[in-house]
């Protein structure tokens, strides 16, 4: 196995991680997601943000990103105060299932700190399936599907 690391996103580290994303989201804007990460690193008080707010990242030895997850708390009507998982992304050429484990582990660790009763974990469809791919690896860790999400575009 390797020596995988989860850390915090950085605002230096944002440039990097756009490069990670453009595999599953080809069209996805450099604004825009600078505009999304600096929103989420912020300090709550600064975004205007009442929750705590994140993204979390897994290295390899070399630092090159392999997997990121951005990430809230907030309240859940059925368990309680949650970790809120948006933008999961893995992607590792040699063995993903690592890269998704280390994810998992660190937002385990998130969850823990905020007192969270579950996380709830969002996969958006990409252009080359490549989030369907991550589903099982989830599954092998522990989570479970339960329920769908929908999305009604009102701008653009």
């Amino acid at each position: 196995m390797r020596n995988l690391r989860v850390e915090e996103l950085t605002h230096d580290k944002i440039p990097q991680a756009y490069a990670l994303l453009l595999v599953s989201l080809p069209s996805l804007k450099l604004d825009a997601w600078r505009r999304y990460a600096t929103a989420l690193i912020a300090e709550p008080a600064a975004a205007k943000i009442p929750d705590a707010t994140g993204i979390i990242t897994v290295v390899n030895e070399q630092s090159y990103l392999l997997g990121l997850a951005g990430y809230r708390i907030e309240p859940d009507l059925t368990h309680g105060t949650v970790l809120t998982v948006e933008n999961f992304h893995a992607v590792d050429l040699f063995d993903p299932r690592e890269a998704v484990e280390s994810l998992s582990r660190g937002l385990e660790e998130v969850a823990q700190r905020y007192n969270c009763g579950a996380i709830h974990t969002s996969l958006l469809p990409s252009r080359e399936n490549r989030n369907n791919a991550l589903s099982p690896l989830l599954l092998d860790v522990g989570h479970r599907v339960e329920g769908r999400r929908y999305c009604k575009r009102l701008i653009g």
